[in-house]
Protein backbone atom coordinates (compact mmCIF):
# COMPACT_ATOMS: atom_id res chain seq x y z
CA UNK A 1 0.00 0.00 0.00
CA UNK A 2 1.38 3.25 -0.70
CA UNK A 3 1.68 5.65 1.91
CA UNK A 4 1.25 9.49 0.61
CA UNK A 5 3.27 11.85 2.83
CA UNK A 6 1.50 14.97 2.48
CA UNK A 7 2.75 18.79 2.76
CA UNK A 8 0.82 21.67 4.87
CA UNK A 9 0.90 25.16 4.32
CA UNK A 10 -0.32 27.39 7.23
CA UNK A 11 -1.73 30.28 6.40
CA UNK A 12 -2.92 33.65 7.02
CA UNK A 13 -4.30 37.15 5.55
CA UNK A 14 -4.80 40.60 6.56
CA UNK A 15 -6.87 42.29 3.72
CA UNK A 16 -8.04 45.76 3.04
CA UNK A 17 -11.32 44.83 3.71
CA UNK A 18 -13.81 41.29 4.15
CA UNK A 19 -15.12 40.84 0.52
CA UNK A 20 -13.18 38.80 -2.29
CA UNK A 21 -11.89 40.56 -5.07
CA UNK A 22 -14.07 43.54 -3.86
CA UNK A 23 -10.83 44.18 -1.32
CA UNK A 24 -7.49 43.43 -1.69
CA UNK A 25 -3.99 41.35 0.05
CA UNK A 26 -2.08 43.55 2.56
CA UNK A 27 -0.23 40.36 4.29
CA UNK A 28 0.31 37.05 4.60
CA UNK A 29 2.25 34.44 6.65
CA UNK A 30 3.17 30.90 5.67
CA UNK A 31 4.20 28.12 7.72
CA UNK A 32 5.30 25.05 5.30
CA UNK A 33 5.27 21.72 7.52
CA UNK A 34 4.51 18.22 7.13
CA UNK A 35 2.32 18.54 10.61
CA UNK A 36 4.34 18.24 13.32
CA UNK A 37 7.77 20.20 12.61
CA UNK A 38 8.05 23.88 11.13
CA UNK A 39 9.79 23.38 7.19
CA UNK A 40 10.14 26.64 5.92
CA UNK A 41 8.35 29.71 7.28
CA UNK A 42 7.76 33.39 5.06
CA UNK A 43 6.03 36.43 5.09
CA UNK A 44 4.51 38.41 2.08
CA UNK A 45 3.62 41.79 1.78
CA UNK A 46 1.11 43.34 -1.26
CA UNK A 47 0.70 46.82 -2.22
CA UNK A 48 -3.33 47.17 -2.57
CA UNK A 49 -4.06 48.46 -6.31
CA UNK A 50 -5.98 50.95 -4.75
CA UNK A 51 -7.43 52.18 -1.15
CA UNK A 52 -11.33 52.13 -0.73
CA UNK A 53 -13.50 53.97 1.14
CA UNK A 54 -14.05 51.77 4.06
CA UNK A 55 -10.61 50.95 4.73
CA UNK A 56 -11.04 52.53 8.36
CA UNK A 57 -12.68 49.42 9.01
CA UNK A 58 -10.07 46.73 8.25
CA UNK A 59 -7.58 49.46 9.93
CA UNK A 60 -9.11 49.09 12.93
CA UNK A 61 -8.76 45.30 13.01
CA UNK A 62 -5.03 44.82 12.11
CA UNK A 63 -3.82 48.36 12.59
CA UNK A 64 -1.78 48.49 9.23
CA UNK A 65 -2.08 51.99 8.03
CA UNK A 66 -2.43 53.11 4.36
CA UNK A 67 0.93 54.85 4.76
CA UNK A 68 2.44 51.63 5.52
CA UNK A 69 0.58 49.50 2.72
CA UNK A 70 2.02 52.02 0.25
CA UNK A 71 5.14 51.15 1.19
CA UNK A 72 4.62 47.46 0.25
CA UNK A 73 5.92 45.46 -3.02
CA UNK A 74 3.93 45.69 -5.95
CA UNK A 75 0.93 42.89 -5.21
CA UNK A 76 1.34 40.50 -8.39
CA UNK A 77 5.54 39.81 -8.09
CA UNK A 78 4.56 39.16 -4.33
CA UNK A 79 1.94 36.89 -5.60
CA UNK A 80 4.07 34.82 -7.82
CA UNK A 81 6.84 34.57 -5.10
CA UNK A 82 4.25 33.19 -2.40
CA UNK A 83 3.05 30.49 -4.86
CA UNK A 84 6.49 29.49 -5.56
CA UNK A 85 7.09 29.65 -2.29
CA UNK A 86 4.58 26.66 -1.70
CA UNK A 87 5.02 23.23 -3.03
CA UNK A 88 2.22 21.93 -5.25
CA UNK A 89 0.26 19.74 -3.83
CA UNK A 90 0.37 21.53 -0.68
CA UNK A 91 -2.80 21.42 1.74
CA UNK A 92 -4.03 24.58 3.10
CA UNK A 93 -4.31 24.89 6.58
CA UNK A 94 -6.31 28.38 7.67
CA UNK A 95 -8.93 29.44 10.51
CA UNK A 96 -11.89 30.06 8.81
CA UNK A 97 -15.75 28.24 8.48
CA UNK A 98 -16.20 25.99 5.72
CA UNK A 99 -19.76 27.70 5.82
CA UNK A 100 -18.36 30.73 5.05
CA UNK A 101 -16.01 29.64 2.22
CA UNK A 102 -12.79 29.47 4.07
CA UNK A 103 -12.10 33.31 3.78
CA UNK A 104 -8.31 33.00 3.29
CA UNK A 105 -8.26 29.91 0.95
CA UNK A 106 -10.75 31.66 -0.90
CA UNK A 107 -9.68 35.23 -0.94
CA UNK A 108 -6.33 34.26 -2.04
CA UNK A 109 -8.24 31.82 -4.79
CA UNK A 110 -9.77 35.44 -6.12
CA UNK A 111 -6.56 37.49 -5.85
CA UNK A 112 -4.70 34.65 -7.99
CA UNK A 113 -7.69 34.78 -10.15
CA UNK A 114 -7.84 38.10 -10.78
CA UNK A 115 -3.69 38.59 -11.81
CA UNK A 116 -4.22 35.48 -14.12
CA UNK A 117 -2.62 33.02 -11.83
CA UNK A 118 -5.80 30.71 -11.66
CA UNK A 119 -3.62 27.77 -12.67
CA UNK A 120 -0.48 28.41 -10.29
CA UNK A 121 -3.12 28.38 -7.56
CA UNK A 122 -5.12 25.55 -8.34
CA UNK A 123 -1.85 23.72 -8.80
CA UNK A 124 -0.15 24.89 -5.27
CA UNK A 125 -3.17 23.84 -3.22
CA UNK A 126 -4.25 20.43 -3.55
CA UNK A 127 -7.88 20.63 -0.29
CA UNK A 128 -7.87 22.98 2.63
CA UNK A 129 -8.02 22.16 6.31
CA UNK A 130 -9.54 24.39 8.66
CA UNK A 131 -8.36 24.71 12.10
CA UNK A 132 -11.99 25.42 12.93
CA UNK A 133 -12.99 22.64 12.10
CA UNK A 134 -10.80 20.76 13.77
CA UNK A 135 -11.34 22.75 17.36
CA UNK A 136 -15.40 22.28 16.49
CA UNK A 137 -14.86 18.03 16.10
CA UNK A 138 -12.13 17.29 18.05
CA UNK A 139 -11.92 19.98 20.68
CA UNK A 140 -14.00 18.34 23.56
CA UNK A 141 -15.50 21.94 24.42
CA UNK A 142 -18.57 22.56 26.03
CA UNK A 143 -21.68 23.35 23.96
CA UNK A 144 -21.53 26.91 24.61
CA UNK A 145 -17.87 27.06 23.92
CA UNK A 146 -18.17 26.08 20.52
CA UNK A 147 -20.35 28.52 19.75
CA UNK A 148 -17.56 31.26 20.09
CA UNK A 149 -14.37 29.30 18.03
CA UNK A 150 -12.97 32.47 16.98
CA UNK A 151 -8.74 32.38 16.42
CA UNK A 152 -8.54 34.59 19.64
CA UNK A 153 -11.28 32.04 21.57
CA UNK A 154 -9.65 29.25 20.45
CA UNK A 155 -6.14 30.01 21.69
CA UNK A 156 -7.24 31.27 25.02
CA UNK A 157 -8.99 27.53 25.33
CA UNK A 158 -6.02 25.91 24.43
CA UNK A 159 -3.60 28.32 26.19
CA UNK A 160 -1.84 29.64 23.05
CA UNK A 161 0.20 32.60 22.63
CA UNK A 162 -1.31 35.08 19.81
CA UNK A 163 -1.07 38.52 18.80
CA UNK A 164 -4.22 38.88 17.06
CA UNK A 165 -4.86 40.51 13.28
CA UNK A 166 -1.18 39.57 12.81
CA UNK A 167 -0.58 37.29 10.01
CA UNK A 168 2.39 35.65 11.74
CA UNK A 169 1.16 35.44 14.70
CA UNK A 170 -2.08 34.37 13.81
CA UNK A 171 -0.43 31.53 11.25
CA UNK A 172 2.00 30.38 13.89
CA UNK A 173 -0.89 30.15 16.28
CA UNK A 174 -3.20 28.54 13.66
CA UNK A 175 -0.36 26.07 13.04
CA UNK A 176 0.07 25.25 17.02
CA UNK A 177 -4.18 24.37 17.00
CA UNK A 178 -3.31 22.44 13.94
CA UNK A 179 -0.70 20.29 15.45
CA UNK A 180 -2.70 19.24 18.35
CA UNK A 181 -5.28 17.44 16.79
CA UNK A 182 -3.09 16.26 13.99
CA UNK A 183 -0.25 14.62 16.18
CA UNK A 184 -3.50 12.64 18.11
CA UNK A 185 -5.71 11.97 14.89
CA UNK A 186 -3.09 12.34 12.10
CA UNK A 187 -4.56 8.81 10.23
CA UNK A 188 -8.19 9.80 10.78
CA UNK A 189 -7.23 13.30 9.85
CA UNK A 190 -5.05 12.23 6.19
CA UNK A 191 -8.06 9.41 5.76
CA UNK A 192 -10.52 12.33 5.64
CA UNK A 193 -8.70 15.04 3.43
CA UNK A 194 -10.02 14.51 0.48
CA UNK A 195 -13.97 15.39 1.95
CA UNK A 196 -12.75 18.01 4.10
CA UNK A 197 -13.24 20.96 1.13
Amino acid sequence: MKVTQYLFSVIDLETTGFTPGKHELLTAYVILTDGEKTLDEKGFKFKPTKFRPDYHKAYKIHGITIEEARKHPLKHPQLELLLNFIPDDSIMVCHSRKALGYFDYGFLSIECYLANMEMEFNRTFKWCISTYDLVYKYGKLKKEEKKKLSLDKCCEYFDIELNHHNAESDTKACFELFKRFYNGRKKEIETSIDFIC
